[in-house]
């Protein structure tokens, strides 16, 4: 109830919101949090139902607090368990949520150094691996947060994996994360998968044998608007890549100097229906930077 009998360890104060029935606030202060003080990769911080997380905090603030500053009071949780030089030994996913059948909301982090290099589900999302929430997206949120250096080493989504979940992400920032499979940043598959991503940053992140630099979406619905891709690489699509029976909405955007292994969509290839408004593309690494393909049509307004 106040800064003075916080718990030490995130991982007890997750612990006990899981055994109340009602929803909880967990404010964290500045500092860095490793999911476990030993070796075992396949601990994360994983979020219980009905949760609202929240970083950002300098760890003295008195009556009502706002969180969220995580560049003026970094909170990090970071997946570099085990040797520090190695990322070898590392977090399989730094955050995870499944199986939830209510929402969450995640606010003021940064999430790095989580490393995917297992087998099932321990391949993808080294940031953060969500899959299988029944709850709607209104309510699932994540805002705020840097996503940093994480690594899908055998999978898709470097920083973050979602199957079969509604999500938004608004004002977070995507660098420099990686997968060997598709989506550099985000990877979103399931038919019933519906992620909003609003006024978000895209910066050097890659996907370096597959599709989708920052962002690849395959059988869902995907809705970006008022952000920003920025030198990100994929095999196919630069910045985004969709497959086929995927919906896709691109409005106010900027794409800037994306590149692409095989020449096709620098910046966007889009295997199903897709709609662009009000974007700018510019000084991508080829003629083509939106791609089609099929019954894939582009529409402008």
């Amino acid at each position: 109830s106040s800064w003075g009998d916080a718990f030490v360890d995130l991982q007890d104060a997750l612990v006990a919101a899981n055994n109340l029935s009602q929803e909880v606030d967990i404010y964290v202060a500045q500092g860095t949090y490793y999911p476990t003080s030993g070796i075992d990769r396949s601990i994360s911080f994983e979020i219980p139902p009905n949760v609202r997380l929240q970083g950002g905090f300098r760890g003295d603030e008195v009556g009502p607090i706002i969180g969220g500053l995580w560049e003026t009071f970094p909170t990090i949780l970071s997946g570099n368990i085990g040797n520090r030089d190695s990322r070898e030994d590392n977090s399989y996913h730094v955050l995870k949520a499944t199986d939830l059948n209510s929402s969450f909301f995640i606010n003021g982090f940064i999430v790095r150094d989580g490393y995917a290099n297992g087998g099932g589900a321990d391949r993808h999302g080294a940031g953060m691996y969500i899959k299988d929430l029944s709850s709607s997206s209104e309510r699932t949120e994540m805002i705020s947060c840097l996503f940093t250096e994480n690594i899908a080493e055998s999978g898709d989504g470097g920083a973050i994996y979602i199957e079969n979940a509604e999500v938004n992400i608004a004002f977070q920032y995507f660098q420099n994360n990686q997968a060997r499979g598709d989506g550099g940043a985000i990877c979103v598959r399931g038919s019933s998968s519906k992620v909003n991503i609003s006024t978000c940053d895209f910066i050097g992140n890659q996907s370096t044998t597959e599709e989708g630099g920052a962002i690849a979406a395959f059988g869902a619905e995907l809705n970006v608007g008022r952000s920003a891709f920025i030198q990100n690489q994929g095999n196919q699509g630069g910045g985004i890549y969709t497959g086929r029976n995927n919906a896709l909405l691109i409005d106010y955007c900027t794409f800037f100097n994306n590149q692409t292994g095989q020449g096709i969509g620098s910046a966007i290839r889009a295997r199903g229906s897709a709609i662009v408004k009000n974007s700018i593309f510019w000084k991508n690494d080829n003629t083509s930077s939106i791609s089609t393909e099929g019954n894939a049509a582009i529409t402008y307004t």
